[in-house]
């Protein structure tokens, strides 16, 4: 329950690297290398995604740390998906940067999210393929006009990872979740153990200093009945 918690902070660190590297790759590519790219339409994604770390920040007392993590990774896809269809669609290659958020929702968040991250990902990368703007220097391998049946491969071999890290990265941090969540328990018997083993000793020693007095008693009344 604290993962996102703790993670909380780094992957709004993580994110403003991300956006940073995603703007100079951009940049570099337009201006230094001659890449035809939309860049004022790249603006908006770019802007959209930065601004989710300082308004989510202010609702963070109103949503779990769980869903303001879910909600910024959603938001992320979302904007990823928006860079992407402006920058070549599935021929672009940094389509790979979806498993980043579905790699982070499967260590850090529940598996329904996820399902839904993972699920928005494969949406997301299938997309791109009826609406994208053609760049085309990423498309230089094809001897003719479309895209070519590698490009779908890419697309089930995108699907077929995301499926593999979904369940796989899933299964073993909801294992690692539940066996901290035993730990914790069996401190926590173990507390509450020794605890009551120091009010038994506790009270068999009260028992005792209460029980020499009383013998004494006792001896003194059966004297005096004599």
């Amino acid at each position: 329950e604290a993962a996102p918690s703790l993670a909380l902070p780094w992957v709004a660190k993580l994110r403003y690297g991300l956006l940073a590297g995603e703007s100079a790759l951009i940049l570099a590519a337009h201006y230094i290398f001659g890449v035809e790219l939309p860049v004022p339409w790249l603006i908006l994604p770019v802007v959209v995604a930065a601004l989710g770390n300082p308004l989510l920040k202010r609702f963070t007392g109103a949503f779990s740390d769980r869903h303001v993590l879910g909600i910024l990774l959603t938001l992320d896809t979302l904007c990823l998906t928006a860079l992407l269809s402006l920058t070549g669609g599935p021929a672009n290659p940094f389509t790979l940067l979806y498993l980043v958020q579905i790699t982070l929702s499967a260590v850090i968040l529940s598996k329904e999210w996820t399902w839904a991250i993972g699920g928005l990902s494969v949406a997301g990368f299938a997309f791109l393929f009826p609406v994208h703007v053609r760049v085309a220097v990423f498309e230089s391998h094809h001897t003719s006009e479309g895209f070519s049946v590698h490009l779908a491969g890419m697309w089930i071999a995108f699907a077929a990872a995301s499926l593999v890290i979904t369940m796989f990265i899933g299964k073993v941090s909801e294992a690692l979740r539940r066996r901290e969540q035993e730990a914790l328990s069996l401190r926590d018997q173990a507390a509450r153990d020794e605890r009551l083993a120091s009010i038994v000793t506790l009270s068999a020693g009260a028992a005792h200093e209460l029980g020499s007095p009383l013998g004494t008693i006792a001896v003194v009344s059966k004297d005096l009945e004599l």
